[in-house]
């Protein structure tokens, strides 16, 4: 690596560990594992069939960056609602509000 490649990483180690408190995905993995319960008031399981070619690309990636599925998923879904809500926000595609009139 040379150096503008070295300090980027150390610049994003340091940036995880102070904004995200290290390794959080990992601890909340571990906490979900040993206490089922709390997992199923804290989170929900969504299964979908997607294509076989974006999985493995998935899995791919996940294993070169060190990111499991959820890391993943929860990543892509975050940036999605963002799109999503910035252009429902943009072009004012909100439901109007029912006052109870027809």
């Amino acid at each position: 690596m040379n150096t503008h490649e070295t300090l980027l990483l150390k610049t994003l180690q340091a940036k995880q560990l102070h904004k995200n408190g290290g390794d959080t995905a990992r601890f909340i993995d571990a906490v979900l594992d040993q206490n089922p319960e709390e997992a199923e008031r804290l989170t929900k399981n969504v299964c979908a069939r997607i294509p076989l070619a974006l999985a493995e690309q998935m899995e791919g990636f996940g294993s070169l960056l060190d990111l499991n599925k959820r890391e993943i998923i929860t990543m892509a879904l975050r940036d999605f609602l963002d799109k999503a809500k910035s252009l429902v926000d943009e072009y004012d595609a909100w439901p109007l509000p029912d006052d109870g009139e027809e």
